[in-house]
């Protein structure tokens, strides 16, 4: 018999399954808590308390899943640069060292986007939210898109004047992990004032509007 949240219960081979619609994320987040389970990139307070002293940094992303992959990028960006300076091989006339930039040169042009999965289980928010987010920063000639209506003074969205970081802003860490924090706070107030019924799109939607804005 439903009730409440729940709309229905099946019972097939043995087992029940509960269907409870949009609900899952609140009734997961409550099972955790009630359990003492940890979730997916979820640490017991305790430890991070600890990696919060050790490190400030470590209260908005845990650098331990990048030191891997950041150590291999650098080296094979190493082995092009050797490559370069000894056999003249570069990205614009050997096959060998194209493929090799782009593996050195792929996470470091895509750090955004790793950042915010990151951050994302830091500040408990969705993950894909948190992705398309930080996808925007990495838009395909963004850059210099932006740099032609400045030219023509149309560098603004709805009136609103846009910029970029100066310097390489695709390699830094600091505007990624802002950005993913203030769209936390937006998803989690959207949260609390979305209806049930347009919250699985309706909550998303307006936390990316609203962090551009």
């Amino acid at each position: 018999m439903a009730r409440d949240s729940v709309m229905t219960v099946v019972k097939a081979g043995g087992q029940y399954q509960v269907v409870i619609g949009n609900h899952v994320p609140d009734v997961y987040a409550a099972v955790l808590a009630v359990g003492g389970v940890q979730g997916q990139g979820a640490g017991t307070v305790e430890a991070h308390e600890e990696a919060v002293k050790k490190n400030p940094l470590d209260a908005f992303i845990d650098f331990q899943p990048f030191l891997g992959p950041l150590a291999a990028a650098g080296i094979i960006k190493g082995v092009v640069a050797i490559l370069t300076a000894t056999l003249g091989w570069t990205a614009k006339n050997n096959g060998v060292a194209l493929v090799l930039t782009a593996a050195g040169d792929g996470f470091f042009q895509f750090l955004p986007i790793m950042i915010a999965l990151n951050a994302a289980h830091k500040f408990k928010m969705n993950d894909f939210t948190a992705l398309a987010i930080e996808a925007a920063l990495v838009y395909p000639n963004l850059e210099a898109t932006m740099t032609a209506l400045g030219k023509v003074g149309a560098v603004n969205f709805f009136g609103i004047p846009l910029g970029l970081p100066t310097g390489d802003y695709l390699s830094t860490v600091i505007p990624a992990i802002l950005a993913v924090w203030v769209a936390s706070h937006i998803e989690k107030f959207m949260k609390k004032i979305t209806p049930d019924f347009v919250k699985v799109f309706m909550v998303s939607f307006v936390t990316l509007i609203l962090q551009y804005l």
